[in-house]
């Protein structure tokens, strides 16, 4: 009996320290991001998934830091982890959508966009990002459309009437 509440209690006190640690972590890479140190911040978030593989908020993290960083395959990597992970997350297409605008990947930023858009209908930030990925493939029709959609959900953005001109 004794000997099993040993074992109980070291592992209870283990598991706390490794809590400890992941938040210890996490809290470093924040401060990391929002000091602009993104190669640490990168470290410290990439330490969490050592921790606990599947941490949600590290893999979110990480795909951001990295396209921050120019680095759009670690960025859809982490997307990727996501994605796979759940089809409906809107973090993962939007980040998906981001770096394929930024390497030229009209077509699929704007197949990942209206994904994104069929899921928040009522969401401007996702009606912006798929007017984007239009204008930068040279359908402005469709842009300025998209726009105007988003300017029925919510007329207070001013990268709405921007775009609006």
């Amino acid at each position: 009996m004794r000997t099993a509440l040993f074992v109980f209690l070291l592992l209870a006190a283990l598991n706390a320290v490794a809590q400890e640690t992941e938040e210890t972590y996490r809290k470093a890479g924040f401060e990391a991001m929002q000091a602009g140190k993104l190669p640490k911040a990168i470290t410290n978030y990439s330490h969490v998934l050592e921790i606990d593989p599947d941490d949600y908020d590290a893999r979110l993290a990480l795909g951001r830091l990295h396209y921050r960083n120019n680095n759009c395959d670690s960025a859809k990597y982490y997307y990727g982890l996501i994605y796979e992970n759940d089809r409906t997350d809107v973090e993962a297409l939007n980040g998906f959508v981001k770096c394929f605008i930024r390497e030229g990947k009209l077509d699929s930023a704007i197949s990942y966009a209206k994904k994104a858009v069929k899921l928040m209908p009522g969401h401007v930030p996702e009606y912006l990002l798929l007017a984007k990925a239009y204008g930068y493939n040279g359908q402005m029709d469709k842009a300025i459309d998209t726009y105007k959609k988003a300017n029925k959900i919510d007329a207070t953005y001013s990268q709405v009437w921007a775009g609006l001109g």
